[in-house]
């Protein structure tokens, strides 16, 4: 993205900025924090303890695999002291398997390994395998935008937090003429990507028990 793309976005006292891996601590605390009580991250874990613990490493993986540093994560920030209040993680269209993006692929997974393992340990690794395999399997196959993950901290709730950070990204996406593609955990989430534009595409049966998310796709819109 070009910095003029990239310009700080600011609505009701929040700013929306690019997130830097000088975020990356504080970005997976915030995300562990915020889906420490849910239930799909639970169960892709096998509720171990210290569920948190657990759960701050792996977006600590997911984070520095790349996302980071391709500028593809999004902090929400308090426009008068700076505090966190939000992050949205976002995987950038796959272009159809160049060696550049293989090559980058291979990178993140090397950085992001302890944090795996640390995430995972004692976990059957033949379940998370077929619960990522089963979302994998549901996105579209066309390139698109991918919402992996969105969090909002205690101190920005009711403030619009998460509708800014996706409205950000979203813009972008419509200024390059690309889609997106998000799972919803709940009802509550569902109205809100409705209002942004996404649509049901039908429920991700990602565990053993048949639940899973809902699948929602998002069509290019004109700016």
């Amino acid at each position: 993205m070009s910095t003029e793309q990239e310009r700080p976005v600011q609505e009701s006292g929040v700013v929306v900025v690019p997130a830097s891996p000088a975020d990356l601590t504080e970005a997976a605390a915030l995300l562990a924090a915020a889906f420490e009580h849910e239930p799909q991250v639970g169960a892709l874990l096998q509720h171990r303890a210290p569920l948190r613990r657990r759960a701050e490493h792996l977006y600590r993986a997911l984070l520095g695999a790349g996302p980071l540093r391709r500028g593809t994560v999004d902090a929400a920030r308090d426009r008068s002291d700076g505090r966190l209040l939000g992050v949205a993680l976002w995987v950038e269209p796959r272009r159809g398997g160049t060696l550049l993006e293989s090559a980058r692929a291979a990178a993140g997974l090397v950085r992001g390994l302890p944090d795996h393992l640390r995430a995972f340990r004692g976990v059957d690794p033949r379940h998370p395998l077929g619960v990522l395999g089963a979302f994998e399997r549901a996105r579209p196959r066309v390139p698109h935008w991918y919402l992996e993950a969105v969090g909002v901290a205690p101190a920005g709730q009711g403030r619009g937090v998460g509708g800014a950070l996706l409205r950000h990204r979203l813009a972008l996406a419509d200024a390059a003429g690309e889609p997106a593609y998000l799972e919803s955990s709940s009802p509550r989430t569902g109205a809100l990507y409705r209002r942004l534009g996404f649509v049901p595409l039908g429920p991700v049966r990602a565990f053993a028990d048949g639940s899973g998310p809902v699948g929602m796709w998002r069509p290019v819109t004109p700016p």
